[in-house]
């Protein structure tokens, strides 16, 4: 009996500290603060000729690398689009994919851009058709280009729903 008195006293010698530093720590723990980039879509479409099979994010930071990876997005066009006009001195042009979906009714939904140090995160879900709707049996190829204020970051990141990275790139 004396036994376990003294081994309980050890635990609560023990753990006591551990409970008051966790209390401590958590309760003067901040929320990381995420810097909210307005952005606007500049275009969105599911026939992208540009082929990505899984989740893509690709930054472009000059006319020319933008204007050849536009005709190559849209390549099966007749005519062929012309790029939005985009102020490279000031912007950027962010193209999220969601790669090959086995049918049509699939979009690309940006829930919010934001940086983190020299991070750009660009939060987007792949929403899908209606699990009881009929959609035509062909592949598609979801895509959304985004305009974004040109900050100087060095990296971009594409993260779903729950924060989970599906894609970066280095940006020059």
């Amino acid at each position: 009996m004396l036994s376990m008195t003294i081994q309980k006293k050890y635990v609560l010698i023990i753990l006591v500290p551990f409970i008051i530093l966790f209390l401590f720590v958590s309760v003067n723990t901040k929320p990381i603060k995420h810097n909210s980039i307005p952005y606007t879509v500049l275009e969105e479409g599911v026939n992208a000729s540009y082929r990505e099979t899984e989740p893509a994010i690709h930054v472009f930071a000059s006319h020319n690398s933008f204007e050849t990876f536009y005709n190559r997005v849209h390549q099966n066009k007749i005519p062929k689009p012309v790029p939005p006009a985009v102020d490279f001195t000031k912007n950027a042009v962010v193209f999220v994919s969601y790669g090959e979906q086995k049918s049509t009714g699939y979009s690309i939904d940006i829930q919010t851009v934001f940086g983190r140090n020299t991070t750009l995160i660009v939060k987007a879900i792949l929403i899908s058709p209606p699990q009881e709707s009929f959609q035509a049996q062909v592949i598609t190829h979801p895509y959304i280009f985004l305009l974004v204020p040109l900050n100087g970051y060095k990296r971009a990141e594409l993260v779903n729903k729950i924060g989970e990275v599906r894609d970066f790139i280095k940006c020059m």
